[in-house]
């Protein structure tokens, strides 16, 4: 026999549609959005993983600045035990517009092309460009470009898997998908694009795949060594050979120097030692006198010749016979004759004495001393042949290769806080939902216990509707997830990066934490709410008497408070409990409208935080350690390190090496102590006194620093120290330095010893990325949040008014009209949703700030400050309002709707 009970199931739907419908709303766009984010976020994580594999991806690559022989080559390939594919690129503006497109040949064994849309190039006029660059510049398919002059007809769109964030150079900090984009075309398309700015450019495989990033760090560091020999090898006999000519060159105007000298040194040694005789020894003014020279002519020609003698090994003719052994250890190009140089000059302060005291005819040495003058200063080593690496690159430090694949990971814990913030929310939710409805059957419950239902039964068919709502709300929220939400979401990762094509993958993680956990949470809240309700005797039920409570305190109040105060203060003190549930409904709906909506704002006052912040205009960053003539420019040292506290992400931090007196590091640093930035200390809680050990990355060693204090610098993770300490703790030479901080361009620097030069828009960019790469998350879970806050505000105030149904008929009955009445009721709930509104901000500010610091801080890597725009809990405010207003009107209008006989029901026999 079917159960009577069933029978109510559709009348109960009908009659709390309402609230069935606001929860159904509820879980299927918390489930959808937050599944939705999960397996896109899963899926494009495991792409990632395929790519090496699929695509071959290279273990990294290096540029030379001319052709290596094949020799070269293949000794690179033995001595490293790893395999080299030439990927030779040029580099051109594309359409005339300032934005540099990097040619690559067809691929076909490592890096290969994953062709998006389109065909591949088949002809020498056609080229396929990346993806993500040609949609940022509005270029399709069919379209046609002009490079150099030459159009070219687009014929696809690629993405290439090591570019899947399109990095100029690994040392930008951002990449730019907007100016620089990279394309390929057939091997007879590459070659009628201009040689003029091609580069040669080498990928490697090792031979034998590495363990971890650990591996290839150590055989990273192999390699370099490795090549550096190598290289070495090659370079120095050409270097060699040209000093050698330089020597041969000068040969013969040597050979007649030295035939020179030797008539010069014996017919001043017959002048000298007959001076000596008629003068004597130590007498130098009788010594000029017998000379024919001055006495001021006598001593600089004895000055001059003194120190020719101490030094001869420096200038003696005899050494230039044969061209000195070239190690390029210490050899310099742009300075590759200063040995030959400083020997001349040498001889001609000593031929320069001589024949201003005009003690021998020096014509003869000075024209030969002229014409090996002109040799050496008209020679030039010719590096067109000599081999230099232009860029090295290993997959593991590859920006273009590593950074979207970090930044998708890094975007998941602010994603999983929003979750967890509204697990409590729907916890909260039942638990409200299904105490109310308790309340409200009571006298239904009352009677069917008296009839001889049991708990079991009633709890079963008081748990059905929930569960079945969560049930639909779960399966529609998942295909929605799966669906609309999971593309959005991808397509926020395809409009930032060149990534490869993608495939869903069903994420265990997203169907636990959105629908298992939800829908497990449903059912225990709503078996404890009921069993612990379903205690209170059936006869006490149909009294409506739910609370174990006694006698209530009456509370007595003015008696010359109006009637409307009087019954609005009754209505709140009856409420109470209602109204303190609503307040913590409004402090977690509120949190969620915050969380959503603080990130946009964040970002622009960070960008200026970071601005503010900025240590110098230009910070260069150095090669090689070249002085530079700008005297206001200051040296500083630069290493970085990692944390190792285990609560915490492994994060890189900056160690700065900085002078005593800094004048763009204000603040004093005591010797031995460091200062460590606004940013560090925040995020890791770190005050004065307090000791920081940090660790080198792939290696054991570790360094402990005691901290001062902090330096105002927000925008990186960061420690400040003396130059000196930082030379003693690294172990470098007194005069050894990474870089300038310089509020001037040091145009007297060679670009070619400059690494990187940071400046604002290096810093901001950064900043500028995040808000692009964030702006759809935000947009998706801040219209959550505030679609979760109208749905709570809904269920809460329609709660409270069905609560009082009874107090409002029996108004009624005493002649209130509607308008009256909502006066009453909704009036007093007003001042409570905006009292509660205004209270709930500095304990959102509270929480959030917990959440920063307790979850956050530790899920990510970087360091975003706490900070929180006015403007949020504004848009809180008013759209805690706006709902307000709208759920009263739909209240006012149930309250028309009450039914008079409503205040007869229930009453205490």
């Amino acid at each position: 026999m079917q159960n009577p009970l069933n029978k109510r199931f559709k009348r109960d739907l009908k009659s709390d549609a309402g609230k069935y419908i606001a929860i159904f709303l509820f879980i299927v766009f918390f489930i959808g959005a937050a599944s939705g984010f999960l397996v896109a976020d899963n899926s494009v994580l495991a792409m990632f993983d395929d790519v090496a594999t699929k695509y071959n991806i290279e273990d990294g690559h290096i540029s030379f600045n001319v052709q290596p022989d094949k020799s070269m080559l293949s000794e690179i390939e033995k001595q490293n035990d790893l395999k080299l594919f030439e990927l030779n690129y040029k580099e051109e503006d594309i359409n005339n517009l300032g934005k540099t497109l990097r040619i690559y040949k067809q691929r076909q064994e490592v890096n290969t092309v994953c062709l998006m849309s389109g065909e591949m190039p088949s002809a020498k006029n056609q080229i396929a460009l990346d993806r993500t660059f040609a949609k940022n510049n509005n270029i399709n398919v069919g379209d046609k470009v002009l490079i150099r002059g030459k159009k070219y007809l687009v014929c696809g769109m690629v993405a290439l898997p090591d570019y899947s964030a399109l990095f100029k150079s690994n040392a930008d900090m951002m990449f730019d998908a907007v100016s620089f984009g990279v394309a390929i075309m057939t091997d007879g398309g590459y070659d009628t694009v201009s040689s003029a700015h091609e580069t040669v450019n080498y990928a490697w495989k090792y031979n034998k795949a590495t363990i971890d990033e650990s591996d290839e760090n150590t055989k990273s560091e192999s390699l370099m060594k490795s090549l550096e020999k190598i290289i070495k090898k090659y370079d120095e006999p050409i270097v060699q050979n040209q000093v050698d000519a330089l020597y041969d060159d000068a040969k013969p105007y040597i050979k007649r120097l030295k035939s020179e000298f030797e008539i010069a040194e014996k017919e001043l040694e017959s002048k000298y030692f007959t001076a000596i005789r008629n003068a004597g020894i130590g007498n130098d003014s009788k010594m000029a006198k017998e000379l024919g020279i001055t006495t001021k002519q006598y001593n600089n020609l004895k000055n001059v010749l003194e120190d020719a003698e101490k030094n001869q090994d420096d200038w003696d003719v005899d050494s230039f016979d044969t061209a000195p052994k070239i190690n390029l250890d210490d050899y310099k190009t742009d300075n590759s004759s200063t040995d030959f140089d400083d020997a001349l000059n040498e001889i001609y302060k000593i031929v320069d004495a001589v024949s201003d005291a005009k003690l021998y005819n020096c014509t003869q040495i000075y024209k030969d001393l002229s014409a090996v003058k002109k040799l050496v200063n008209n020679f030039e080593i010719n590096d067109s042949n000599i081999i230099t690496i232009k860029d090295y690159s290993a997959k593991y430090t590859n920006k273009s290769i590593t950074y979207a694949q970090e930044d998708g990971g890094s975007d998941k814990a602010s994603v999983m806080l929003m979750i967890y913030l509204i697990m409590i929310v729907v916890a909260f939710l039942f638990s409200v939902t299904t105490s109310n409805t308790i309340t409200k059957e009571a006298n239904a419950i009352g009677t069917l216990r008296a009839m001889g239902y049991s708990k079991a039964q009633l709890i079963r068919h008081y748990m059905f509707l929930p569960t079945v709502v969560t049930i639909i709300g779960a399966i529609v929220g998942n295909i929605l997830g799966y669906t609309a939400f999971q593309k959005a979401f991808v397509g926020v990762y395809y409009s930032n990066y060149s990534l490869t094509t993608y495939k869903t993958l069903w994420n265990m993680q997203a169907f636990l934490e959105t629908t298992i956990v939800p829908f497990v949470l449903t059912l225990i809240i709503n078996f404890l709410v009921l069993s612990k309700k379903l205690k209170i005797s059936p006869l006490n039920f149909i009294r409506g008497q739910l609370k174990q409570s006694g006698q209530k305190n009456i509370i007595k109040l003015p008696k010359k408070m109006s009637f409307f105060s009087k019954f609005r203060l009754r209505i709140l003190f009856q409420n109470i409990p209602s109204y303190l549930t609503m307040f913590f409904g409004i402090i977690l709906a509120g949190t969620l409208v915050v969380f959503g909506s603080m990130f946009a704002p964040l970002l622009d006052d960070y960008s200026n935080v970071v601005k503010q912040s900025q240590i110098s205009k230009y910070q260069y960053i150095m090669i090689n350690e070249k002085d530079t003539e700008n005297t206001k420019a200051e040296k500083f040292c630069l290493t970085s390190l990692q944390t190792t506290d285990k609560k915490f992400m492994n994060d890189d931090v900056s160690i700065y090496g900085v002078s005593n007196r800094s004048e763009f590091i204000t603040s004093s640093i005591p010797t031995g102590e460091v200062l460590v930035s606004s940013a560090m200390a925040d995020k890791f809680g770190i005050s004065r006194g307090d000791e920081v050990t940090l660790k080198e990355e792939y290696k054991d060693k570790t360094y402990t620093f005691k901290v001062s204090g902090t330096y105002k610098y927000d925008a990186g993770i960061t420690v400040f120290m003396n130059r000196a300490d930082y030379l003693k703790t690294f172990n470098e030479s007194s005069d050894y330095f990474t870089g300038y901080f310089s509020n001037e361009k040091l145009n007297d620097l060679n670009p070619d010893d400059i690494a990187t030069v940071i400046t604002e828009k290096d810093l901001t960019k950064v900043v500028t990325q995040m808000q692009v790469s964030m702006s759809e998350f935000v947009k998706v879970f801040k219209g959550l949040g505030v679609l979760i806050f109208l749905l709570i505000m809904y269920i809460l105030t329609k709660q409270i008014i069905e609560k009082n149904s009874k107090s409002v008929s029996m108004t009624k009955i005493l002649g209130f009209s509607d308008i009256e009445i909502g006066k009453l009721y909704i009036v007093i709930t007003s001042i409570v949703v905006v009292l509660s509104l205004a209270l709930s901000i500095p304990i959102i500010s509270l929480l959030l700030r917990w959440c920063f610091k307790s979850y956050l801080y530790t899920q990510m890597t970087g360091y975003i400050p706490y900070i929180i725009s006015n403007n949020c809990y504004i848009t809180m405010f008013v759209l805690g309002v706006i709902s307000y207003t709208l759920v009263s009107i739909m209240m006012l209008i149930k309250i028309k709707k009450t039914q008079l006989g409503e205040a007869l029901k229930n009453q205490t026999l």
